[in-house]
């Protein structure tokens, strides 16, 4: 028996038993899920009428016909199943997310790979002569051109799409998307249908769901939301910063606002609120309530044992110093405090001179002060001089981009590359 053969290749061929009696012909192949491989547990036959599936531990020979290691009074069948994943309903002529690439392919064949005495589905087929193989064309595509390679995809790189509801736990045991970055999955959000990204957002964990939307399109957020579970609505909120919650809770219809709200700690929607309170295209709009505040009076030591305590604060920039109206009176350098005696105040070897921006300046004014300082993050003060949050220059950068450019998706692809690369010049 061979290796390897495509499904294309045996698909309605004769099936014959040990003694050359004709049992049928081969409709289609059931298979298990699996990380690296899906291995083929039955083989389907139409027979008096009735769709079977047979042991694949009956399979004695695959090729241009299938032979049997039984006879016919010997085999034992059941039927089909809901639960049952086969290749035609499953796989053929269904869209993928090919997480190796990241772009959307089409199944035209399966590549079947044996090992020990079992059988595999290895790759998926997705190029011009895998197609042609399946129409019974290769040899005329070899003529025309036989420089046409086969393009196929290892099982482990690829996350189904186009499943029924009965099929959708196959998605569950795939991590590979997860892996991902979300802003990656956010780009590829943009090329699917509006069924499909349900799909595939609820493959992520929750923790990569909460920053794949975050890192979307409004247009892709809005769509999102309208088919969304409210537990799964809370699973997100429960990750994102306050501005994210911010955006995520505006878009939401008002009978689900409310009921949302009821779910939030009473400090986080106050903090909502405030950002809901200050002008749009403003700092305050889009700033980061989540920060590194430090009592000037701090010594080196507390501050660096207060540090190692857990923090929800996803990207630290920088550290600021406040005095004890919380009111901003420096920035702290990383290397001067690991630098310090123990004893010394944060006042004594802080930074007096920081820049910052008001709560109610516009985006252009601050995105003016990102270009001319060259700094990665600006605190931001209240009316009272008061530290209130935090605004990074990628989402100044974002916001300040006009629509009609967002919608491009290539100019938005690159957007978030270069968000990417700010953050991460950020944090080092």
């Amino acid at each position: 028996m061979s290796h390897v053969i495509y499904f294309s290749q045996i698909y309605k061929k004769p099936i014959y038993d040990d003694i050359g009696n004709k049992i049928g012909i081969l409709k289609d192949l059931a298979f298990n899920d699996g990380e690296d491989l899906a291995e083929i547990t039955y083989f389907v036959v139409q027979l008096n009428g009735k769709i079977l599936k047979f042991p694949w531990k009956y399979i004695a020979s695959l090729g241009h016909a299938i032979y049997l290691n039984v006879t016919k009074e010997k085999l034992s069948c059941c039927e089909l199943q809901d639960t049952d994943l086969l290749i035609t309903e499953v796989l053929l002529d269904k869209q993928l997310v090919d997480v190796d690439g990241l772009k959307i392919v089409r199944v035209n064949d399966i590549l079947l790979s044996k090992i020990e005495n079992k059988f595999y589905i290895s790759s998926v087929g997705v190029g011009t002569r895998s197609l042609m193989r399946r129409l019974g064309l290769e040899s005329v595509a070899n003529t025309i051109n036989p420089q046409i390679k086969e393009h196929l995809v290892p099982w482990a790189y690829v996350q189904p799409l186009s499943l029924s509801e009965a099929h959708l736990h196959v998605k569950v045991h795939r991590s590979k998307i997860n892996d991902v970055h979300p802003a990656d999955i956010a780009d590829l959000m943009e090329e699917l249908s509006y069924s499909e990204r349900d799909i595939l957002f609820n493959v992520l964990s929750e923790e990569t769901a909460a920053e794949t939307f975050a890192e979307s399109e409004p247009e892709i957020q809005k769509s999102l939301i309208e088919h969304m579970h409210e537990q799964k609505i809370n699973s997100i909120l429960k990750r994102l910063s306050p501005a994210e919650m911010a955006d995520l809770l505006g878009i939401v219809s008002k009978e689900r606002l409310k009921s949302l709200m009821k779910q939030l700690d009473e400090k986080i929607i106050k903090k909502i609120e405030n950002i809901w309170a200050y002008p749009d295209k403003s700092a305050g709009a889009v700033m980061r309530t989540d920060f590194f505040a430090i009592p000037q009076n701090f010594s080196a030591a507390q501050t660096i044992s207060f540090l190692r305590k857990p923090q929800k604060v996803d990207e630290p920039y920088y550290l600021y110093a406040i005095n004890d109206d919380k009111k901003l009176v420096g920035v702290i350098s990383s290397k001067h405090l690991l630098l310090m005696k123990p004893k010394t105040k944060v006042k004594e070897f802080m930074s007096p001179n920081v820049l910052y921006v008001h709560v109610k300046d516009s985006l252009k004014k601050v995105a003016k002060t990102f270009s001319k300082y060259h700094v990665y993050a600006l605190p931001v003060v209240d009316e009272n001089e008061k530290l209130v949050g935090v605004v990074a220059m990628s989402d100044v950068f974002e916001e300040i981009v006009p629509d009609s450019w967002r919608k491009n998706p290539v100019i938005a692809k690159r957007l978030r590359i270069r968000r990417k690369k700010l953050e991460k010049n950020g944090a080092n």
